[in-house]
């Protein structure tokens, strides 16, 4: 619990040092009372409307009649003046009266649909579907489905499937929950109103304990639960507003809630950033310490693992600048505040990828699994990383794969050793056998002529021939198992695009 100790502290010293007077959620003691947007109609509405301004609230009153009607004939009464300023702090008014936000699609606004003061609350208010944020929901949805895929998928590092899957899940949460605030269906949605945040505090945790159960004989304690405090002070502050009605969420949202969730915002993100980089610092620790520089992981491995941490290390970068627009030490930016989002977009799409074209790499441990016929082999790790380096320049460069009658015995005469050391070297840096990586070779050039034959000149078995194989019926059992489909229709694929 050392780790766990020494990041509280920070999180602790961080939120004194910052903000000293905020006492509890939406209570800021240095933060005057909010005027609210019913002040702003004072200033803009005509002196013959029938409501008044009341001192002790701050808020634009009706006189004895109900306000509602009047925000919306005000504001159609301004449309027909072709009064714009006042015309669009009217249809505000009336939307946070009467949360009808379709209202800025009646059919008397449509001749302003272009005019500035009204784009600016018809953005606000109207379902908005761009290229970012339907690619948000893309990503979410295959988020959802490679978290829930990679659990029916068997394995024995049961551990690191569920922190990965559950991390991807989150994250897939909240990106989902960013493309319904992006496009405005939060206000279709009131129930949306912090769905993600519940969780915001688990992504260091998470993190931490994959690394942990791929580098380190991970068993559960129950100790390790003191890591979701965060998460469920979080979940006991936002309570009271998770169950609330869906009106009363909409308030929230529309801002005339006496709840003032935006002085709860900039400790919330300074607590995650504190957590980010405190969970941050253990990972690359484990990483530098038993991966990065251990001689037994494999190439593909290393390179999978080298990402993942560069990705870590890229969203702590952009949530910390994030951060810094939320206190304006820097001015706000929407590209700062969505390149943090890009950021866990590619690490979820990259962790779905991998998962599905090299699971063995995310789950299994990260140190290979000597087979026991090489445990007293006598092949050191200089000699090992020797002969693999040999073995991709005569795959690389000189395509060894191309000859036919290729196989362990003629290899080991090239690399000048045995056929056991050879044996050891493709098993422990490949993680395949001999034929495995030859045909993978052969299979992977195959591809690539078919691909650039642009006039369609060649036949399949020709190629099959160029590569390597000596007949046609193992060059498509290759190539299926390879791309799940088989020449022709690999082929066929290219020639329709």
């Amino acid at each position: 619990m050392k780790e766990l100790n020494q990041i509280t502290r920070l999180m602790v010293f961080v939120l004194i040092f910052l903000f000293p007077n905020t006492c509890v959620f939406g209570h800021n003691l240095d933060t005057p009372i909010h005027q609210t947007e019913f002040t702003k109609l004072t200033e803009t509405a005509s002196k013959k409307s029938p409501y008044f301004y009341d001192v002790a609230s701050q808020k634009l009153k009706p006189s004895s009649i109900d306000s509602i009607p009047i925000y919306k004939e005000l504001a159609l009464q301004h449309a027909r003046n072709r009064d714009l300023e006042q015309m669009t702090v009217c249809i505000d008014a009336y939307i946070k009266k009467s949360h009808d936000v379709n209202f800025v699609h009646a059919s008397e606004f449509r001749a302003f649909k272009h005019e500035a003061p009204f784009q600016e609350v018809f953005k606000k208010y109207s379902l908005n579907f761009t290229a970012f944020n339907l690619f948000y929901l893309f990503s979410a949805l295959i988020g959802f489905f490679i978290a829930i895929v990679m659990n029916f998928k068997r394995n024995k590092n049961r551990n690191a499937i569920i922190f990965i899957s559950v991390f991807i899940l989150i994250r897939s949460l909240f990106i989902l929950h960013l493309f319904l605030y992006d496009s405005n269906l939060k206000y279709r949605f009131p129930h949306a109103l912090f769905m993600s945040t519940l969780f915001v505090f688990v992504d260091g945790p998470l993190l931490y304990f994959y690394f942990k159960s791929i580098t380190k004989k991970y068993i559960f304690k129950k100790q390790h639960l003191l890591h979701l405090i965060p998460t469920i002070v979080i979940m006991l502050v936002l309570l009271p507003i998770i169950v609330l009605s869906e009106e009363e969420k909409l308030k929230v949202m529309l801002d005339t809630s006496t709840i003032d969730y935006k002085s709860f915002l900039p400790p919330m993100v300074f607590v995650k950033l504190t957590l980010l980089f405190g969970y941050g610092y253990f990972v690359f620790k484990m990483y530098y310490k038993d991966i990065r520089n251990n001689p037994k992981i494999s190439a593909r491995v290393q390179k999978w693992q080298r990402n993942l941490v560069g990705l870590i290390t890229l969203y702590i970068v952009s949530f910390t600048f994030y951060c810094l627009t939320v206190i304006r030490i820097i001015p706000k930016s929407e590209y700062l505040y969505h390149f943090q989002i890009w950021v866990m977009t590619s690490m979820v799409l990259y962790i779905g990828y991998m998962a599905y074209i090299q699971p063995k790499v995310i789950t299994n441990s990260y140190v290979i699994r000597i087979n026991s016929k090489y445990r007293n082999s006598g092949l050191t790790v200089s000699l090992s990383h020797e002969l693999k380096e040999q073995l991709l320049y005569l795959l690389n460069e000189e395509k060894i794969y191309k000859q036919n009658d290729i196989n362990l015995e003629r290899l080991s005469k090239m690399l000048n050793t045995t056929r056991h050391n050879t044996s050891q070297v493709i098993n422990e840096h490949f993680e395949l056998n001999f034929f495995e990586l030859i045909n993978q070779y052969r299979i992977t050039e195959a591809s690539q002529i078919l691909k650039d034959d642009v006039h369609h000149n060649l036949n399949i078995i020709d190629v099959a021939y160029e590569v390597g194989f000596n007949n046609k019926v193992t060059f498509n059992k290759s190539f299926k198992k390879h791309f799940s489909q088989t020449p022709s229709q690999y082929v066929k694929m290219f020639r329709v695009a």
